[in-house]
């Protein structure tokens, strides 16, 4: 599966997606807000971690990978660190 990471995440952040192409696009801050995105031939991963580092996406790369495997064309689907769920 090709994975496209907002630039805004660190490129390092492909070390959740062994098994996949991945590469980088533009930042665009309140995508799912902003845009209809079941119009787009994509499938979405919206991670909510506590910062923008590495460290930060590291406790949810299980999460992150499971959700790549499984996503659909227009599908959303949201990975929530543990430390945010409270």
């Amino acid at each position: 599966m090709r994975i496209l990471l907002d630039e805004c995440v660190p490129a390092r952040l492909k070390k959740a997606f062994p098994d996949h192409a991945v590469q980088t696009v533009t930042v665009d801050r309140n995508l799912e807000t902003q845009n209809d995105l079941r119009k787009f031939r994509l499938g979405f991963i919206l991670a909510r971690v506590p910062n923008n580092r590495l460290e930060g996406f590291e406790p949810i790369f299980e999460q992150l990978n499971a959700a790549a495997a499984k996503v659909r064309r227009g599908e959303i689907i949201w990975v929530v660190s543990p430390e945010l769920k409270s």
